[in-house]
């Protein structure tokens, strides 16, 4: 019997590299999304620790200049805690688009998995088929030939 052979083989180790490629551009945003999410709330924390710093400042007599120094760094911190808060999101949305190719990429993946299934099972089917016409070719055989010397 000859060996299975899928005609599809190439497409299907194509998928298979299609749907690992996805994988790592996923893991690859979810790095983004992680980084995005510390900066920023390292941001909030130093906004805090700013804000704390201020009050303290205005518990004594400050000058106008100190004063405006300190504002002009929390505004600061707060135009940066937006930008990295928009990276966030963004970053977010890349992990979802990625997740969905993903997904597609797998699905089709599989689908040709399942036609390469599928012609395996025809495959020993026909293979089961062969081994047992050739048995009953051999029975036959057999009962011929004692038929045969028994005449």
């Amino acid at each position: 019997m000859r060996r299975f052979r899928f005609a599809l083989e190439k497409l299907l180790r194509h998928r298979e590299g299609q749907e690992e490629a996805a994988a790592q551009a996923l893991a690859a945003a979810e790095r983004a999304r992680t980084e995005a999410a510390q900066a920023l709330a390292r941001l909030q924390d130093r906004m805090a620790a700013e804000a704390t710093a201020l009050r303290m400042a205005l518990g004594h007599s400050t000058r106008g200049a100190d004063f405006a120094v300190h504002t002009a760094f929390a505004e600061g911190l707060a135009a940066r805690a937006a930008v990295l808060a928009a990276r966030r999101l963004a970053a977010e949305r890349g992990v979802q688009e990625r997740r969905t190719v993903l997904v597609e990429r797998r699905r089709a993946r599989e689908v040709v998995e399942r036609l390469r299934e599928r012609g395996l099972a025809r495959w020993r089917e026909d293979a089961a088929r062969e081994e047992q016409r050739g048995l009953d070719e051999a029975a036959v055989g057999g009962y011929l030939r004692r038929a045969r010397e028994t005449r």
